[in-house]
């Protein structure tokens, strides 16, 4: 993978811990968060309570993806596995996997900057990510339009950068940190909006990428990562 990279983005949430002690939780009242965990009412207020939204420096959505690269252009689908606001039931219509999943995640963008120091390759990536309400599941990996099949919920612009250390021939591990802004809300099924306008999210995810042929690049990387409120 020497020379060339792979790279893009994805939407999920994570465990978050309780946010106080114990006697305050009980005066206040906690919120169960989607991941189980406790959340006082005042702290997730401040930040904006709601779907896909978490105090500040918490997780509010966890994903798994897959990315194409061909070129300068990327694209990536995946679905959402955690969401704050939610729970299992509301993610899925079943066993979890991208079959069963309610929330997808589509996203698209161009390489913009690139750099490499032996098998250390650097990426700049901007692009849009949207958010979609699949009520019966039913997206697949082999069909990535699939994943953008339903209904719209939130659009974001984002700017990715991608480390990507070579293993071996035309495999890479890869590390994507970036930045979302959110430009778009609408309701979850009745349930409320998911996120909201202006909201700002912090993006990691890793995982494992192969390379087809070297020049163009054409990759293909599966990551798992999560989106934190900043």
């Amino acid at each position: 993978m020497a020379g060339d990279d792979v790279g893009s983005v994805g939407t999920g949430v994570s465990r978050r811990s309780v946010l106080s002690g114990a006697g305050k939780v009980a005066a206040a009242g906690a919120a169960i968060g989607a991941a189980g965990a406790l959340a006082v009412p005042e702290l997730a207020a401040a930040s904006g309570s709601g779907i896909a939204m978490s105090p500040k420096g918490t997780t509010a959505v966890e994903f798994l993806a897959q990315i194409q690269q061909s070129g300068d252009v990327m694209v990536a689908y995946g679905y959402l596995t955690e969401v704050a606001g939610l729970s299992e039931g509301d993610l899925f219509t079943g066993t979890p996997g991208e079959g069963t999943a309610r929330l997808t995640a589509y996203a698209s963008g161009s390489v913009g900057t690139r750099t490499a120091n032996g098998a250390v390759h650097n990426l700049d990536i901007a692009g849009e990510l949207s958010v979609y309400l699949l009520p019966n599941g039913g997206a697949s990996f082999g069909q990535p339009d699939s994943f953008r099949s339903g209904t719209r919920v939130a659009r974001y612009t984002l700017t990715i950068q991608d480390i990507l250390t070579v293993t071996a021939p035309n495999t890479g591990l890869p590390t994507l940190i970036g930045d979302l802004v959110q430009t778009d809300a609408a309701s979850v099924g009745g349930q409320g909006k998911f996120g909201q306008n202006g909201a700002k999210l912090r993006l990691l995810a890793t995982g494992i990428g192969t390379r087809l042929p070297p020049d163009p690049p054409v990759a293909t990387l599966t990551v798992a990562g999560n989106l934190a409120t900043v």
